[in-house]
């Protein structure tokens, strides 16, 4: 009877410090309703799971931005892409956001997210160098270099990668970078 009571009251406390930016509540949290909701039995929804995320990274926390740009990517890469089709303008626009996301987190010191967006970088050149994928992987490498997501923001590398990716302008029309601008 007590300890039920003393979990709710925790999570409400929980809640209250996440509400306030607290990065700590924000993963207590997350942890929590990863565990099949370890400290509120209640909150097992994978939808609240995803909330939780979204409100952390909305509120700027590092650690939310990155979990929810990295969970975002891993939508986009299964059902916006399976949806749309792997080179639709749609998909590329959502893995913008999500990196976009994890870039946040990056800029605010997050080594996950500095390391996620390396890694992602390097794999996209390995598989377009070994014929994996070469049109999304050049692609996605188009809008990292335009939105500056894990590199130095740069054009001309953006324009160069959208000639390799085999699409190059007339796939989306002259501005496809262009619609990705802020």
């Amino acid at each position: 009877m007590g300890q039920r009571k003393t979990k709710k009251k925790a999570w409400e406390w929980f809640e209250i410090a996440a509400e306030n930016n607290s990065a700590y509540a924000h993963q207590m949290l997350k942890i929590s309703v990863a565990n099949n909701g370890g400290i509120h039995p209640y909150y097992t929804e994978y939808a609240d799971f995803w909330t939780w995320y979204e409100k952390g990274a909305l509120a700027g926390v590092p650690i939310a931005q990155y979990e929810f740009g990295a969970r975002e990517e891993g939508r986009v890469n299964t059902i916006v892409r399976r949806t749309y089709g792997p080179g639709s303008k749609e998909y590329y626009k959502q893995m913008s956001i999500a990196l976009e996301w994890i870039e946040k987190a990056a800029k605010q010191g997050n080594s996950n997210a500095t390391n996620h967006l390396k890694d992602k970088i390097s794999n996209l050149e390995k598989n377009y160098e070994s014929g994996r994928y070469p049109r999304i992987a050049a692609m996605e490498l188009a809008i990292m270099h335009f939105k500056g997501l894990g590199v130095q923001k740069n054009r001309d590398k953006a324009d160069m990668w959208i000639e390799k990716s085999g699409y190059a302008k007339p796939f989306f029309g002259k501005s496809f970078l262009d619609s990705f601008e802020d």
